[in-house]
């Protein structure tokens, strides 16, 4: 796991960084910085930046207000931004991130007849 545990400063703040990803745990309304790792029909797999090694999906219909038919529309590999942690859905039983609740909401258009 640890390839080499240094008694120098930089060993013990390599060692304390994996611990503390190791036990990362998100917290309910807080935004995170991310990074695209791989890329689905569905959504994207990103990983939190503060703990490598800790992935979570991001949904489709979490990327954008407005419908998004192809994923890599709005993000791409490697991609870096901030998402919103929800929790775990209840419908799902996953965890959930946003990154369209991040954005500003559009005005809906109003239509006269």
């Amino acid at each position: 796991m640890l390839k080499s545990l240094g008694t120098d400063q930089e060993g013990i703040d390599a060692v304390i960084a994996k611990i503390d990803s190791i036990l990362f745990k998100p917290k309910v309304g807080e935004s995170y910085r991310v990074k695209v790792i791989k890329m689905l029909d569905f959504g994207a797999v990103v990983e939190y930046l503060d703990a490598p090694g800790n992935e979570v999906l991001l949904h489709v219909s979490e990327l954008a207000w407005e419908r998004t038919e192809n994923v890599s529309d709005v993000v791409n590999m490697g991609d870096v931004f901030d998402v919103k942690y929800f929790g775990i859905d209840s419908r799902t039983r996953k965890e959930k991130v946003s990154k369209k609740a991040l954005l500003p909401r559009p005005e809906r258009k109003s239509y006269t007849l």
